[in-house]
């Protein structure tokens, strides 16, 4: 059960991602979902929602829409292409 990241590594297990860090959790639970994720090594977008209780953890991206998801692995892989 989320935050716990079994849950995390069961949903890449469950679609074949072996690198964690080459999936994006988005979500809108700081401490569920982006804490959640991240102690699985996942990368993180936080799409805000201010019913939800705040925690203290930092995601890798704030997006507002689902759209903006897009740019944002655009721009993640054009980095690492950089570094490489």
């Amino acid at each position: 059960m989320k935050p716990h990241a079994s849950a995390f590594e069961a949903a890449l297990a469950a679609v074949g991602v072996e690198t964690p860090r080459s999936a994006v959790f988005v979500g809108d639970r700081p401490f569920d979902n982006i804490y959640g994720s991240q102690a699985a090594g996942m990368r993180t977008a936080l799409r805000p929602n201010g019913e939800v209780p705040a925690y203290d953890v930092t995601a890798d991206a704030e997006i507002a829409a689902l759209p903006e998801l897009i740019a944002l692995i655009d721009d993640w892989r054009a980095r690492l292409a950089e570094a490489r």
